[in-house]
């Protein structure tokens, strides 16, 4: 497997930085041909261990249920064990600030990787979402609106790599 990484420069202000970075990519793409397209979804994980909270869980279900209208020609499952076959999807929350008076932007970031049936991480991306539009300290309309975000996002590397139409 060759590892590609792609180096971001230093960018402060998060509206200029990129929106999805691929970290390392498997080569070959181990999800072309594939008769059983099944991606487990395993709950989010806030960076450092911490133990979930409600507003991860949250997240968690709204990122998962955007996952899944996105990708309907893959099957993403979150709530039954992964079979043998099924790649798994494992994120970790790495940073959440929410719009208060003191930011303009309600801002996620997420690293996903794409664990094979096997163990090892095939792919690995650091996505980013960030929201202006929402009303200050209004906390679940911001949640859901970076989950969707990096959803979208993920759907959209993911329909790249198993080279599925919308």
């Amino acid at each position: 497997m060759r590892v590609f990484l792609i180096l971001a420069g230093l960018v402060s202000a998060s509206a200029c930085a990129p929106q999805v970075v691929v970290v390392r990519q498997a080569v070959p793409n181990p999800f072309l041909h594939q008769s059983n397209r099944s991606f487990f979804v395993e709950p989010i994980r806030a960076s450092g261990g911490a133990p979930l909270d409600t507003d991860v869980v949250f997240m968690t279900h709204v990122f998962t249920d955007r996952l899944s209208n996105d990708l309907p020609s893959v099957t993403i499952l979150s709530s039954k064990p992964p079979g043998p076959s099924t790649f798994l999807l494992r994120s970790m929350l790495e940073r959440w600030q929410p719009r208060d008076f003191s930011s303009r932007w309600a801002e996620a970031e997420l690293t996903v990787q794409i664990v094979s049936p096997a163990g090892p991480v095939l792919d690995e991306l650091r996505i980013r979402a960030s929201e202006s539009a929402l009303a200050v300290n209004d906390l679940p309309p911001q949640l859901e609106a970076c989950a969707r975000q990096l959803a979208d996002r993920l759907a959209r590397y993911l329909r790249s790599r198993t080279q599925t139409s919308r």
